[in-house]
């Protein structure tokens, strides 16, 4: 019995890998009409051999209460539902022992073993499902580290590309604009030069705090660390000309906060030069919106701290490299 019920949790737990792949959810009702094909194997094996081999019966609950607890960690109604069922099989097959037990107390346990067993059964889920939880929270935390700039608090280069993927698919089958701003700090390298890399990493600190907390609509732009001193921010929904608003006051925010940054000299107001592009007008891709807000920066870097739309027009200088002389102006 116990190899047929290993061979059957072998087969489900293998088979159940390609399916989470195609189907979590499928995957996981499947979870639940395993663990609950278990409990009856295992219960009905328990009553109909009464007391014998209690203890084997006993690992086996012992064994399903983690597969419950791994598998809902935070639904204790499942864990409760669960050693509800598991008290019930242990008081029915206690009456049964007695009922064709030969000779009394040959097929009986007393009622205090049964409740140690029950209470170790408990202990074995309560215990799962916090270290479950915990294991959870880990992951999670791990996650949203490998997508957040340690820096400034905003999503990395790895969340902007596929949210940026996420959201040009959006855009396009909804038929809404999607702008692109492109922010950099301008004479960022003056100020890591003359007040060193601490100011620097204040600076960047502050604009990514402007950034979470003003002039976007919170739980629909979104702001990234494109990368050193470079800014982007995702505008969904907005035309070039409200995408020039927002713009207008991330800069003038900026301003603003960065005065409070101590330097040894007084305040030095940090200015940024944006440069926005709109999907599907400016580019027909994400990687195309990109480069002309890319286009865009280079042409507002000209004259530093103000705002440009792309614009297609034979003077547009043509799209620099990443080491442009864009980058060599600050």
């Amino acid at each position: 019995m116990t190899i047929a019920l290993a061979a059957y949790n072998s087969i489900a737990f293998f088979g159940l890998k390609p399916i989470r792949k195609r189907s979590a959810r499928f995957a996981e009702r499947l979870v639940g009409a395993f663990i609950v094909g278990d409990f009856l194997i295992c219960a009905g094996w328990v009553l109909l051999l009464s007391n014998n081999h209690y203890n084997t019966g006993f690992a086996l609950f012992c064994v399903i209460a983690i597969e419950i607890a791994v598998n809902y960690p935070r639904q204790n109604r499942v864990a409760l539902a669960f050693l509800a069922a598991y008290g019930g099989v242990l008081i029915a097959s206690r009456r049964i022992g007695e009922s064709i037990g030969a000779s009394p107390g040959i097929f009986q346990i007393h009622w205090d073993e049964l409740g140690f067993r029950l209470f170790i059964v408990t202990i074995v889920t309560g215990l799962t499902m916090v270290i479950t939880r915990e294991r959870e929270k880990l992951r999670e935390l791990a996650e949203a580290r490998s997508v957040t700039d340690a820096l400034t608090g905003l999503g990395n280069r790895r969340a902007l590309d596929t949210r940026l993927a996420e959201e040009v698919v959006r855009a396009e089958r909804i038929g809404y604009p999607l702008t692109v701003l492109l922010a950099d700090v301008d004479n960022f390298k003056t100020y890591n030069d003359t007040y060193g890399h601490r100011v620097g990493d204040e600076i960047l600190r502050v604009i990514g705090r402007v950034l979470q907390t003003q002039g976007l609509r919170q739980g629909s732009d979104h702001a990234y660390r494109y990368g050193g001193e470079e800014f982007l921010v995702l505008l969904p929904g907005l035309g070039a000309d409200d995408a020039l608003e927002v713009a207008e006051r991330l800069r003038e925010a900026i301003r603003s906060e960065t005065t409070a940054i101590r330097l040894p000299r007084g305040p030095v107001p940090v200015t940024v030069s944006v440069g926005l592009a709109v999907f599907p007008t400016d580019g027909g891709n994400a990687e195309e919106v990109v480069q002309r807000a890319d286009i865009a920066l280079y042409r507002a870097k000209e004259q530093r701290d103000r705002a440009v739309a792309y614009k297609p027009e034979g003077t547009v200088p043509p799209a620099p490299q990443r080491t442009s002389p864009r980058a060599a102006a600050g």
